[in-house]
């Protein structure tokens, strides 16, 4: 085995690994009931006056909690909108979850026996007919699985990775997939021809992010050794220097230069954490004629950034302003708006109990989903970063399942594992079980307001 294929597999390890299994793998842990806590919200938050970072979720103990009766939690790291945004696909433990946006439910469940351990991505296909799936181990091989979303069959897989995938990337016409592997090295597969197209090699260790620009023509790959790397997507040549971080880059993103020379100007994003970093950093490409060199860092206030999604502003008047979803290890989801010129924290969105480790968003960018440590994924609208709903898989490789939305509102498969503590508003029992209510719930995830539940 390679040094560098060791030494990134620690590394990676170390930082990402939730508290609650980092001593033993989700095979080893025992099955045991726990209390997963839901933060609830009848009506909408009171905002601080003058609050130093706002908050769509404040700190301070909501009026209202659902406590869920589950067993043990297995860290999510893979999630994924389905291009109409009708389905989330979230990796857990040898299988994938295929939850139903529009009905309010878990659809199904897919790759059992067939995925080996922990699902590291997923990725649909340009008509969400079909899911690509990461997998590995440390110290392992890994393998991409192409399943079937309305059979749930295996149709295709990709063995060529010789560690751990850590990240995919579907080009933006549907016809390329990448992935970023522990072995330091970076797969690329024609979806057309159902074979490798070539390996990109020119990291040390474990490549842990990958992304292609809107138009396609380049690939940014992100690597445990601090760097980031640009290939000529047309041509699989590194043709551009590469980017050094301060520590290991665990997210890179690539864009477009709006008024840049055509195709020789762009962007990275790049969230990098380490023990001695924690920084959002955008830099300028340095290559393109006429443009001067620019960074652009900013430091985390807590927290070291796991995953994070650069979304445009839905004002087409502000095509120059951005706002950056971070995935972070204090548990939340921090967000920041980026002008080009500078970064500033606006909300955090707190909720999950554990490691916060995938953010993603919907093709229509209104909707933010984050997967978390502790086994639920939450959906956050992007318009004013309110919760909208929690996502809970209550036992690991069946179907029992929980969506609970910020109000209250839910549908379960398991009505008896749902109770409820109320600290901050009177209830009577009675309208507490009137929660349930599956009607209420698919409005909320339709995007529509809901009037807030009668509790008294």
């Amino acid at each position: 085995m390679k040094l560098t294929h060791v030494l990134g597999t620690v590394l990676l390890v170390a930082l990402t690994v939730p508290s609650t299994l980092r001593a033993q793998s989700p095979a080893a842990v025992p099955p045991q009931k726990r209390f997963l806590t839901i933060p609830i919200w009848p009506a909408a938050p009171a905002t601080p006056a003058a609050p130093v970072a706002p908050t769509a979720t404040p700190a301070m103990p909501p009026p209202l909690e659902c406590v869920v009766a589950c067993d043990t939690a297995l860290p999510l790291s893979g999630v994924a909108f389905s291009p109409d945004g009708k389905t989330l696909a979230v990796g857990g433990y040898k299988e994938v979850l295929l939850w139903d946006l529009v009905e309010g439910k878990l659809a199904k469940r897919i790759g059992a026996g067939q995925i080996g351990t922990m699902v590291r991505a997923v990725v649909f296909s340009k008509d969400g007919k079909t899911v690509a799936v990461a997998e590995g181990t440390p110290y392992g091989t890994g393998a991409v699985r192409i399943f079937d979303v309305q059979t749930g069959q295996l149709v295709l897989s990709f063995q060529e990775p010789k560690g751990v995938v850590y990240s995919l990337a579907l080009s933006p016409d549907g016809k390329i997939l990448v992935a970023g592997c522990g072995d330091a090295a970076t797969y690329v597969w024609s979806l057309e021809e159902k074979k490798l197209v070539t390996t990109l090699k020119d990291q040390l260790l474990a490549v842990v992010s990958v992304s292609f620009s809107a138009d396609g023509k380049f690939l940014a790959t992100a690597s445990l050794d601090k760097t980031v790397q640009v290939w000529d997507a047309t041509t699989w040549k590194a043709g551009r220097s590469k980017t050094t971080a301060e520590a290991p880059v665990h997210r890179c993103f690539i864009r477009s230069v709006r008024g840049s020379p055509a195709d020789r100007s762009f962007m990275f994003g790049m969230a990098v954490g380490g023990h001695d970093s924690r920084t959002l950093q955008l830099r300028l490409d340095d290559q393109a004629p006429g443009w001067a060199r620019h960074d652009l860092k900013v430091e985390m206030d807590a927290g070291a950034p796991l995953d994070c999604v650069w979304l445009k502003d839905q004002d087409p008047a502000k095509w120059y302003q951005f706002h950056v979803y971070v995935a972070a290890s204090d548990n939340t989801v921090k967000v920041y708006i980026e002008t080009g010129k500078a970064m500033e924290l606006t909300t955090t969105l707190r909720g999950h109990s554990d490691w916060v480790y995938a953010v993603t968003a919907s093709a229509d960018e209104k909707t933010v989903a984050s997967a978390s440590g502790d086994g639920s994924v939450k959906l956050w609208s992007s318009a004013d970063g309110s919760p909208l709903a929690t996502l809970v898989q209550l036992s690991p490789g069946k179907d029992d399942w929980l969506i609970a939305s910020s109000q209250g509102y839910f549908a379960t498969s398991t009505p008896g594992a749902v109770q409820w503590k109320a600290s901050g508003v009177k209830a009577a029992p009675g309208k507490l079980s009137g929660l349930q209510n599956p009607e209420m719930l698919r409005q909320v995830l339709a995007g529509k307001k809901v009037p807030p539940p009668a509790l008294q």
